[in-house]
């Protein structure tokens, strides 16, 4: 029998966590150094190796390809906003424009055992059930694919920070107007 992130690691596993994730979530942080907003303005964000090596279940379904990853936190979840030292700035993604490939962040200790342990403490629990607990906890839910520039919101000077409805697209913003923090 497959174990449950096997399962999630499927076309259809995903599709049912994707789903039952944006259930529960409008929207999603994704926060990265100042220093690189031309880069995300001009590319959007590109899955990029978080410096560890991807579990063998990852690699098996994804193949070498699955140690790229994309990191998001969803508001409500968790708080896991790195705090590196580096001038920050933060962008949202809104769930309609959640890619459909998502899964566990497994570039955090203990996410990948979670799982076991939540279905061991409550055996009617759904994978999907299980998928959204994990995220919650970690406050991170991955997704292997891109996310185009147009498809990102910036918290900028003056807008509040709890609704990114009312931040600006990525295009439409220059570097002097986003909302820097440390």
């Amino acid at each position: 029998m497959p174990t449950i992130v096997a399962e999630l690691l499927t076309v259809a596993g995903m599709a049912s966590a994707r789903t039952a994730l944006t259930a529960k979530y409008e929207w999603f942080l994704h926060v990265k150094p100042v220093s690189q907003f031309n880069h995300v303005k001009e590319k959007g964000l590109e899955p990029r190796n978080q410096g560890c090596t991807a579990e063998p279940e990852v690699l098996a379904a994804r193949g070498a390809g699955g140690s790229n990853i994309v990191c998001l936190r969803p508001i409500g979840t968790f708080d896991t906003t790195p705090r590196r030292g580096n001038t920050m700035y933060m962008m949202a993604l809104h769930r309609d424009d959640l890619p459909t490939t998502v899964g566990l962040d497994f570039s955090y200790s203990g996410t990948w055992t979670l799982p076991a342990i939540i279905k061991n403490d409550c055996p009617t629990a759904t994978n999907d059930d299980i998928f959204c607990e994990v995220v919650r906890r970690r406050g991170s839910v991955i997704t292997y694919e891109p996310i185009p520039k147009e498809a990102l919101r910036v918290w900028t000077t003056g807008k509040p920070q709890n609704d990114p409805s009312q931040w600006p697209r990525l295009v439409d913003v220059e570097r002097g107007d986003i909302k820097e923090f440390n």
